[in-house]
């Protein structure tokens, strides 16, 4: 006989998805919700539950590319080992982002949605992110830069607050302290400039 990584539950336990390590949204229930994402390392068990609804995925240090998962509940959870997340465009369907349980995280795409706060204070690997699009006020702006994390100068960290100069929340960025940003050696730039 030999012996395996399988069980009668079906299933590889050598791919185990970590639980400790989650992003959580806040969304419109019975509605599609985008996301894309990926993994530390090649073969990364990913889970997505949403109310009683859940699936495993597998990815990799590739992004898998954006694919809709219904809510079935107004809390969608990804569980596993993702260090970049993209959740953009959702308009309406993405009221809340808690990305506190993942501090590996390197990326954050949530542009277009409805987000009114954004707390990265425990994103220590953060260099990334673009949260144009969504209804902040200034002091939700600050709050975002004064959590941004600290960066070396060549770690080329990119903020992306504002889709152009024609934002409609130009004006209110604009009365932020953006340099609770820039003393940290972040690149504060409109989206449409960048990458």
């Amino acid at each position: 006989t030999t012996s395996g990584t399988y069980n009668c539950s079906g299933g590889d336990t050598s791919l185990q998805v970590n639980m400790s390590r989650y992003i959580t949204l806040n969304v419109t229930k019975d509605s599609l919700i985008g996301i894309d994402l990926s993994a530390d390392s090649a073969n990364t068990p990913i889970k997505i539950v949403s109310g009683n609804w859940d699936t495993t995925i597998i990815a990799g240090t590739n992004w898998i590319g954006y694919i809709n998962y219904p809510s079935y509940d107004t809390i969608m959870t990804i569980y596993g080992d993702v260090n970049r997340f993209d959740c953009r465009e959702n308009s309406t369907k993405i009221t809340g982002l808690d990305v506190s349980h993942n501090t590996a995280l390197r990326v954050l795409n949530c542009l277009n949605n409805s987000l009114t706060s954004l707390n990265i204070s425990k994103c220590t690997a953060l260099n990334y992110l673009n949260c144009c699009g969504n209804p902040f006020t200034t002091t939700a702006y600050d709050s975002i830069m004064c959590s941004l994390p600290s960066r070396n100068s060549g770690d080329n960290a990119k903020f992306y607050p504002l889709y152009n100069a024609n934002d409609a929340n130009s004006a209110i960025f604009l009365a932020t302290n953006a340099s609770n940003a820039t003393a940290k050696n972040w690149q504060v730039l409109y989206y449409d400039n960048g990458n």
